[in-house]
């Protein structure tokens, strides 16, 4: 048996198969770091909030602070890379979650303790609210 490889007529891969008529969406909740992360996580979460088979319901972040700021040496190396890597930089140039993804509801919490609860504002409670079952 020959797998086919080609994916032109389906924009699909071939090792997933076409969901079944009428299956519901994957409701998946995603938990980052921080709101401000590096593009190619914003992208792969926009990727997978636009995907047919998943709905993505709500990204909680631990940390809504801004990151540290970097010492000396670490912003001269990321200036040295930016130079050499170019445009394979911008996977790893930061971009803000709610800016890049305003339809999805987003919880936050202070990471000061491993169990601090994760906050959510009145307005996303009413747009969590209005996606239960």
């Amino acid at each position: 048996m020959s797998v086919r490889t080609d994916t032109a007529h389906t924009g699909r891969s071939p090792l997933y198969p076409t969901p079944l008529q009428g299956t519901k969406p994957l409701r998946v909740i995603a938990l980052v770091d921080k709101l401000v992360t590096t593009t190619w996580i914003a992208e792969t979460l926009a990727a997978l909030a636009a995907s047919v088979e998943v709905e993505l319901l709500v990204i909680a972040a631990i940390s809504v602070a801004p990151p540290p700021r970097l010492s000396l040496m670490m912003e001269l190396f990321l200036r040295f890379d930016a130079t050499l890597a170019g445009a394979a930089r911008m996977a790893t140039a930061p971009i803000s979650l709610p800016g890049r993804l305003p339809e999805v509801v987003f919880m936050a919490g202070a990471a000061t303790q491993s169990d601090a609860r994760l906050e959510i504002s009145e307005s996303d409670q009413q747009r969590l609210a209005a996606l239960q079952p």
